[in-house]
């Protein structure tokens, strides 16, 4: 069984749930599991378009055989900072990610993704603990199959239990 590794921080705008895995692969090898899409078929999903339009079409291959989903490329300055956000056409379902670089003895991965309302961090929080326990397994070893979904079913009370109370 793992452990819930996000925290709630608080922003200027709103509440987001912050994840950071130190990882022994260099920056740029870092950089291109997260953008290249053979890459990234390693451990998370694939995409498909031109990323210089700004979109993409992104689907989660390990989330069973669901639809791609659209996504803007808001900012990507390689090899350090990728933010992307989904485009459902309805923005109730539509989520932000910023993904962010840097080296220092091991290459930091921050990942951000603002709590609007409706997010539920007891939902998103064991997901993206799974998918960067992939992505270090598959930057460390060349596959991800170790780390399996059973391990981070779990971790929802956790992560409820980091949801700050109003009041």
């Amino acid at each position: 069984m793992s452990s819930a590794t996000g925290t709630i921080v608080q922003h200027a705008h709103g509440p987001h749930l912050a994840l950071a895995r130190c990882i022994k692969a260099p920056l740029d090898d870092v950089w291109t599991a997260l953008t290249d899409p053979a890459r990234l078929a390693g451990w998370i999903g694939v995409w498909h378009g031109d990323p210089a339009s700004g979109r993409v079409d992104f689907r989660m291959t390990y989330e069973g055989d669901g639809p791609a989903t659209p996504m803007v490329i808001e900012v990507c300055q390689a090899p350090t900072r990728l933010r992307v956000t989904s485009d459902t056409g309805d923005a109730a379902f539509d989520w932000t990610l910023d993904l962010r670089l840097s080296h220092r003895g091991c290459t930091e991965l921050s990942l951000w993704q603002p709590l609007s309302e409706g997010v539920d961090v007891a939902a998103v929080g064991p997901g993206w603990d799974y998918y960067l326990d992939r992505l270090v397994a598959y930057l460390d070893a060349g596959d991800a199959t170790s780390v399996v979904w059973s391990d981070y079913e779990g971790l929802a009370e956790e992560y409820q239990a980091i949801v700050p109370t109003e009041g």
